[in-house]
């Protein structure tokens, strides 16, 4: 099964164009991700086979950042982006969904289903429930109660500790000496 004399396979998937093989259908698009390339690429105008590697991007960059054959051999940047330093910067992630909830007592009337009459009762009405300990025991008893009176019920969140000491001393000294005297005198009596 050999092609007749003259005859020039397709050398594409496409369609061919004038009986030469050239494939008319559009680029695959690029993949999302940006990454050199692994393989080796064409690089016209560097000698011998002049087949080329992100590797050989790299080597000698002179000193700048970005290693200078990005900018002499467009096939060096479209084949390794992030060499080139091409790669999009992350889109920096959106803002908080909300505000941080300051923590307060309902000043309204809330539903605490259970109590008699309508049900209808305050932080007010919460807090006369003090027992022996600190928190009243309605925060306990009821849920609603709770989750309205979060201050009179002690159930605000606690901040997260900071990651680290602060930039700045603080203005007053600490309220506890030093347990052991210096090591050295002073100068002055």
């Amino acid at each position: 099964s050999n092609p007749s004399k003259g005859s020039n396979p397709s050398k594409g998937s496409g369609p061919s164009k004038g009986g030469k093989g050239y494939d008319t259908n559009p680029p695959t698009p690029s993949p999302t991700v940006c990454q050199d390339n692994p393989d080796r690429f064409f690089v016209p105008g560097t000698g011998g086979n002049q087949l080329r590697t992100c590797d050989w991007v790299n080597r000698n960059p002179g000193t700048e950042l970005i290693p200078w054959r990005c900018g002499e051999y467009p096939e060096a940047a479209e084949n390794c982006p992030e060499s080139c330093r091409l790669c999009p910067t992350p889109e920096p992630t959106p803002a908080p969904s909300s505000a941080p909830t300051t923590c307060l007592d309902n000043t309204d009337r809330f539903l605490v289903p259970g109590t008699g009459g309508n049900g209808m009762r305050t932080c007010e009405w919460v807090n006369r429930s003090q027992g022996t300990g600190s928190i009243p025991w309605r925060c306990d008893f009821y849920p609603e109660a709770a989750a309205n009176c979060r201050v009179s019920c002690d159930s605000c969140p606690t901040p997260a500790p900071s990651n680290g000491p602060t930039r700045s001393p603080s203005k007053a000294p600490s309220s506890t000496p030093s347990i052991s005297p210096s090591s050295l005198p002073t100068e002055s009596p």
